[in-house]
């Protein structure tokens, strides 16, 4: 009896287990943050905590990068953002940015830049403005509109790369070649006539990112992609200082970065042409409305910080029921 009450235990924690890895691995929605990557509970609190590397995040977002191209497949961005209080009255906001990569995936021998439009208007939402912006999520073409995606898609597709450039060069001449060739079909969503303060990455080559070290990851508390073999690589960090108001938090927390990801041919077979694509990445709160901020003007209390229902905790916490159930 006590064999058949083992095995029936196992069977439930393999299901359990499984059940998870398909929850994990086939969300619903385009952006998806904490409850979904499983981040680890604060000490002495209800909230969420991402600990990754050497930065603490409050919060989390994670989107698949949308291709065409087979051999880019399972590519994805992560945000995190974290924010630190100051005697001076305001706080300092850290997003966050870092680059998904299967585990048996490489750069090497292909061009490839990330260009962040970090400046963008207050018309680049998702959903409606009476929505709760910590939940909103969606593609790029919800955010800004299908004529702006597609003239930017086809300006970077456009961008004449030379074969005698560096990657480093490359990304750089990409930037300007944005700045000074402004596309009218995204006239709104600018923040004035222009992009302002674009800023590039290279991602390849000399000076390219690099995924962080198995040491450091299995030192992470938290490792915010699914699935969780894959990698994650450091591209950018975006810092900006603001006071304690809601309105404020609300805008710094879950505010929309447009990032485009170039990749042009190089020694490798990876991409035979240039090829873009477009993410618009925020980080995604709980849907309970414990991490809404407070009316305008109001000030926040907690860093924006609430419960988030952990999906993989919930999982254990049903094995852990149904083995007590087994074995008494």
């Amino acid at each position: 009896m006590f064999l058949q009450q083992r095995t029936l235990l196992s069977v439930a924690v393999a299901q359990a287990l499984m059940a998870q890895g398909s929850v994990a691995q086939t969300f619903n929605e385009t952006i998806v943050g904490c409850a979904e990557v499983d981040c680890p509970t604060a000490s002495g609190s209800t909230a969420a905590e991402c600990k990754l590397d050497d930065k603490t995040f409050s919060m989390i977002g994670l989107a698949k990068i949308d291709t065409n191209e087979t051999a880019l497949e399972g590519l994805s961005w992560v945000e995190g953002v974290a924010v630190s209080d100051s005697d001076g009255g305001n706080r300092t906001f850290d997003k966050s940015f870092y680059l998904g990569t299967p585990s048996n995936f490489s750069l090497d021998g292909t061009g490839a830049c990330a260009l962040f439009f970090t400046h963008v208007s207050d018309r680049v939402m998702f959903g409606e403005k009476s929505d709760d912006v910590s939940t909103t999520q969606g593609t790029c073409a919800e955010a800004l509109s299908d004529d702006c995606v597609e003239a930017l898609i086809s300006h970077a597709e456009g961008f004449n790369v030379t074969g005698d450039s560096t990657n480093e060069d490359t990304c750089k001449k990409l930037q300007k070649d944005f700045e000074d060739n402004f596309d009218k079909a995204c006239g709104s969503f600018a923040d004035g006539k222009t992009w302002v303060n674009l800023k590039y990455t290279t991602l390849s080559g000399s000076g390219g990112v690099e995924p962080i070290s198995a040491e450091n990851k299995t030192s992470s508390e938290c490792w915010p992609i699914v699935p969780k073999a894959d990698n994650l690589s450091f591209v950018r960090s975006i810092e900006t200082t603001g006071d304690y108001l809601a309105d404020t938090l609300s805008e710094e927390y879950y505010g929309i970065t447009p990032i485009l990801t170039f990749f042009f041919p190089g020694d490798s077979k990876l991409v035979s042409k240039t090829t873009a694509q477009l993410t618009c990445m925020k980080t995604i709160g709980t849907s309970d409305g414990t991490n809404s901020t407070q009316s305008d003007g109001s000030k926040d209390q907690n860093n924006g910080s609430g419960s988030l229902a952990q999906g993989g905790h919930a999982v254990m916490g049903l094995v852990i029921a149904m083995a007590v159930f087994l074995l008494v």
